[in-house]
């Protein structure tokens, strides 16, 4: 199933989708494949899986997101997968991901913890933070190409208290697991 990302579609929207695809009678199941370009894309299909993600993970099943380039480093896609149960990232180190973050240079932080076999979060607050972070995953699997490293990308909500700020934020966690064995 593949779904292209306009911009008329919603995080909610595209989230069915994909929720849908997880329905024992669905037409079309697994892998769904999320394409995007540019921030505010890339800022509704994370969303969109992290949506789907929460839905689905209150029915005991699990999605993940294999996010690659496609012809150009603005397009990205989201191939969703279904996955065991993940580990718990709580316990996992964050990588706070800006605006200005180098994504190039974030994808060699993201590959050098799956080399040495940690599992990490990236957490992202914004459409440009979202993208960037998006972008380094995509930019890690490339750096590990020919390596035999596996891993998968679980987006989920989190709230964060930032400071000088009143009210909580809701961001982007992008969890990175290592599904080498």
């Amino acid at each position: 199933q593949m779904l292209a990302k306009g911009g008329e579609d919603t995080s909610k929207s595209v989230s069915f989708s994909i929720v849908g695809a997880a329905l024992p009678d669905a037409r079309q199941g697994f892998p769904v494949h999320l394409f995007s370009k540019n921030d505010a894309n890339t800022n509704t299909a994370a969303k969109a899986v992290a949506i789907a993600y929460g839905k689905l993970e209150a029915r005991g099943m699990y999605i993940g997101a294999e996010i690659s380039f496609r012809d150009t480093r603005n397009e990205l896609t989201f191939k969703i997968v279904q996955l065991e149960q993940p580990s718990d990232p709580s316990e996992h180190e964050i990588f706070t991901v800006a605006s200005k973050t180098d994504y190039r240079v974030l994808a060699g932080a993201v590959a050098k913890n799956l080399r040495d076999n940690k599992d990490i979060r990236l957490r992202a607050i914004g459409k440009t933070a979202v993208y960037t972070a998006a972008r380094s995953v995509a930019c890690a699997g490339e750096y590990l190409a020919n390596e035999d490293q596996d891993f998968i990308c679980v987006p989920f909500f989190t709230k964060v208290q930032l400071d000088n700020v009143r009210a909580e934020s809701t961001c982007v966690d992008f969890g990175i697991f290592n599904m080498t064995e």
